[in-house]
This record gives structure tokens, C-alpha cells and sequence, in this order.
């Protein structure tokens, strides 16, 4: 409850009057790029549980706190900060990450918009409570997006170079995911998704694959509520996962 009035009260503050176009809570990018001057707040919890491809039944909260800049009429930056909670000899503040979006092309009736993310995580999180590699990781996405009817589309696909630290070889990774949104009215919105990664450890026996499905709510221009749940697909994916968050634009 502490952490639902936070979101809450933090809501209240920030808002304004400009419009709120985030794609939480999906992982699946929608290539939007914030306003020139505009900074766009995100927040959640996310609950996972399951044997994450161990023998032992895990659970853990995340709560993601990510800030965005419009910088230029095509250009955003962001920072992302994670905070994991609950799960056995990993509990404090991840790795945090910082993207920069272009988009390269606007959508049009026969083509879809395609922007790129530059995705770069830094190696700030503890090595000793096996938050961190100690290594940084660099990602490079492909986001498409296409209105088709009322619905709006997107694909990402992308490649992250693993930092390997001493004595330790992970393999490079391959991310992908495909969602659609769903408009009922003008203020409610379901969402889809199927996404997924390769497995980073050589000697997993599973990629990630996940499929979540959500709804998103604004209550105001620049404000939008978010609830999502996923299964897994795979042994290394968590069984469920639910998450409830909000963005704000300002």
C-alpha cells in the first residue's frame, strides 16, 4: 500500500498538461519519442515467481524507475533504475541503464516508423550480492510501429553485447517482441505481447519467452495507469509475472 500511494502522490505532483504516450507495461518498445523539453516519468512494481530454469520455486519485486528527455525533435535520452527486492542473495539497486532513441523514419500509410535505441548499462549495482557482472553491456534495438485500423502494431528486434568478466564467458544475446494495443474507448486501452531473449548462460537449457497481456487507463491528458500479467513459456521464464505502474509526461 506504501508503494501505491508513492506512485500516487508522485502522479499528483508531476502533472501537467501535455499528452502521455508510454507503452508500459509491455517490454516491447513503441518507438515514440518524447517532445523537444519534455521529460516523461515512469514507474512500477513487478512481481515474478517461478523456478527461473532451477530447481527451486523464486520469487522477487522489481520496481523500475525510468526517466526520458526529448532532446531533439527525433532524439531522447533515458535513464533506467531498477530496484530487486525478495529474492534470495539479490535484494538493492541494479545495474542502471541509459538509452538514446532516434527515430529515423515517421510512419505513413504504406510504411511503418522505424527508430533505433541505443541501450548502454552501466556496471553501478554490487558484484558481491550478484547484482552486477561488474562488466557494462551495450544493446542496439530496431522498433517498428504501424497503425493498422484503430490498432497500432510493433516489432523490435535487436543484439546485446555481454561484458564478460574475468574468468566468466556469457554469450551475446537476441532480443525480439511483437505487441499490438487494443483502444475500447478513449481512455481505456488493451495490450498484448509476445517477447523474448536468448539466454546469456551458455548452459541454460531455455531462452526467455514470455506472453503478457494489459490494460492501460488515463485519467488525465498526461497521466496513464497500467496493469499487466504474463506467463512463461520457457523453464528459464518466470511462471507469472504481474505489474502495475504509471506514466507521467511534464
Amino acid at each position: 500500500m506504501k508503494i501505491i500511494r508513492f506512485l500516487f502522490l508522485l502522479t499528483i505532483l508531476l502533472t501537467v498538461t501535455n499528452n502521455a504516450h508510454a507503452l508500459r507495461p509491455l517490454e516491447t518498445d513503441d518507438g515514440t519519442i518524447s517532445k523537444p523539453g519534455a521529460f516523461q516519468f515512469e514507474a512500477g512494481v513487478i512481481y515474478e515467481a517461478g523456478h527461473f530454469g532451477g530447481n527451486d520455486n523464486l520469487s522477487n519485486f522489481t520496481l523500475p524507475f525510468v526517466l526520458e528527455y526529448g532532446l531533439l525533435p527525433r532524439f531522447e535520452v533515458g535513464l533506467r533504475v531498477p530496484i530487486i527486492s525478495n529474492h534470495p542473495g539479490r535484494q538493492g539497486l541494479l545495474d542502471l541503464t541509459g538509452h538514446l532513441k532516434y527515430l529515423i523514419m515517421e510512419e505513413s500509410i504504406y510504411f511503418p516508423g522505424v527508430a533505433t535505441d541505443l541501450i548502454i548499462k552501466f556496471p553501478t549495482a554490487s558484484t558481491v550480492n550478484n547484482l552486477s557482472t561488474g562488466e557494462p553491456d551495450i544493446q542496439l534495438n530496431l522498433i517498428l510501429s504501424q497503425d493498422i485500423g484503430m490498432n497500432k502494431w510493433f516489432i523490435n528486434a535487436g543484439y546485446t553485447k555481454i561484458g564478460n568478466p574475468p574468468d566468466i564467458h556469457y554469450d551475446d544475446v537476441f532480443n525480439y517482441g511483437a505487441a499490438v494495443t487494443l483502444p475500447y474507448n478513449q481512455k481505456w486501452n488493451f495490450l498484448f505481447e509476445i517477447s523474448g531473449e536468448t539466454n546469456k548462460d551458455p548452459a541454460a537449457k531455455s531462452d526467455f519467452l514470455e506472453i503478457v497481456g494489459g490494460l492501460s487507463y488515463q485519467t488525465m491528458p498526461n497521466v496513464v495507469y497500467d496493469f499487466s500479467l504474463g506467463f512463461g513459456l520457457t523453464s528459464s521464464s518466470p511462471d507469472i509475472k504481474l505489474g502495475i505502474g504509471t506514466t507521467v509526461e511534464f
